[in-house]
């Protein structure tokens, strides 16, 4: 880029230089030019003048250097000339600028040679007896001008390109210096606010530099919830292992007693249910992290699912001792509705489970006031939850009481997998929680997606 950037300037600065130059000499040459004009005729005049008052002397006694001055007679004879024998010169009359003095008072005309690089200049007075008087000067041509002052020139030239180069690179440098000083790591530190041109480039920089650093700590983030859901999903699985392991090892080695082998089996069953709902759990929040792209979108009624979960759950309500309420309006949404069921069936069952005896849970279906938005409300009278755990009630595994959700026979995943559910359906979940009063879960879902 350096390079680049001292080509250009270099470059820049010749062409510069030389069309500058050319363009001085021309005007140079043009205003040098009518000046010797102007001077001619101004002599000439003068001349002229003097021989018309009868100072025919005047002319010979002229010795200007630069001006040849000649007389010529009516008929075309020169009569005089300062620079050659009169005698031996050629008539004039047919010159362009004698012919003009004779017919309109004065003439001129220049005369180029392709030789000597040269062009002559004439300019013819016609005096009161009807003779002509004619000056002449000889000016150098543009280019003979160019090179006569050849020297000089190239001497300019090497002190214009040794500037040129000296200026090219201290110049690239200092262009190219801010982005060679740029630290990659934290771009806007390192740069002065005062650099409005590369700025659009240092905060994309920082743009993607703060992209890279959030996908290697959401990479780091991901790779610790791998080893927590890794260690909770062993913890998880050794329990009910461990307790099958104990209870088949007594039975396998006749030390239960008759009376009680249902006891065990009753034991033996439970944990083995709540080992294949863990495992059901896994499968399903690992399918919903995929986004759950192989399942159908359907148009369906959300108070239709709701009641249908809701009626699955009553006799768990009824053996909790919980009145389950529902009231609901229809909304017919755009959904999965598989994941809306386990939406109901997950918040309904975790009030059943965390109430109280005697305790009330009431779930909903309604719209929002512009009909944009399907409204899932479900509230309990239990136990609360409290403020500092509302955050993280919806991570794997989290637990508020460890002891009561094994109690009831809770995975650990439910409200995980209600979550991803929401997000797939771009929804959101509120709770408000009081602890000891009851819980309010209530998910926004739009209608239309």
């Amino acid at each position: 880029m350096t390079k680049k950037i001292f080509n250009s300037i270099f470059w820049t600065a010749m062409c510069v230089f030389i069309a500058a130059f050319f363009l001085i000499e021309a005007a140079s040459y043009y205003y040098d030019t009518v000046d010797s004009k102007k001077q001619l005729i101004y002599t000439t005049d003068n001349i002229a003048r003097a021989m018309n008052d009868g100072e025919s002397d005047f002319l010979s006694s002229f010795s200007e250097k630069g001006y040849r001055m000649t007389w010529i007679a009516k008929n075309g004879v020169v009569l005089y000339d300062n620079q050659s024998n009169a005698s031996k010169m050629d008539n004039h009359l047919s010159r362009p600028e004698v012919q003009a003095a004779l017919k309109n008072g004065t003439g001129e005309s220049e005369r180029y040679s392709n030789t000597i690089l040269k062009t002559e200049i004439y300019y013819a007075v016609r005096l009161k007896d009807g003779t002509v008087l004619r000056s002449a000067m000889v000016l150098n041509s543009f280019w003979w001008r160019i090179l006569s002052e050849l020297q000089i020139i190239i001497f300019i030239f090497i002190v214009i390109v040794v500037a040129s180069l000296i200026v090219a690179k201290g110049l690239a440098e200092a262009l190219t210096r801010p982005l060679n000083n740029i630290d990659l790591d934290h771009p806007m530190k390192s740069m002065r606010k005062d650099y409005k041109e590369i700025m659009p480039l240092i905060e994309r920089l920082e743009a993607e530099q703060g992209a890279m650093r959030n996908e290697e700590r959401m990479r780091e983030e991901a790779e610790e919830l791998r080893r927590e859901f890794t260690a909770n999903v062993s913890h998880e699985l050794k329990t009910p292992i461990h307790t099958i392991s104990g209870y088949t090892e007594l039975l396998k080695n006749g030390l239960v007693q008759e009376k009680d082998l249902g006891e065990f089996s009753e034991k033996i069953y439970k944990e083995t249910q709540r080992m294949s709902k863990l495992v059901q759990d896994i499968i399903e929040l690992s399918h919903l992290d995929e986004g759950a792209s192989n399942m159908e979108w359907q148009e369906n009624d959300l108070a239709a699912i709701a009641r249908l979960c809701v009626d699955r759950l009553k006799p768990l309500a009824e053996e909790n001792h919980i009145t389950l309420q529902f009231w609901s309006v229809p909304v017919k949404m755009r959904c999965i509705p598989t994941l809306l069921e386990e939406v109901v069936t997950n918040l309904t069952e975790n009030a059943i489970k965390y109430n109280r005896k005697d305790g009330v849970v009431t779930v909903s279906v309604q719209k929002d006031g512009l009909g944009e938005n399907a409204i899932l409300t479900v509230q309990d009278t239990g136990i609360g939850i409290p403020k500092e755990h509302i955050d993280r009630i919806f991570e794997r595994f989290y637990r508020v009481d460890k002891s009561h959700s094994r109690a009831v026979g809770g995975t650990g995943l439910g409200l995980s997998i209600v979550k991803h559910a929401i997000l797939i359906h771009k929804g959101k979940i509120d709770v408000d929680s009081t602890p000891g009063v009851g819980t309010t879960m209530k998910v926004t879902i739009p209608v239309n997606l």
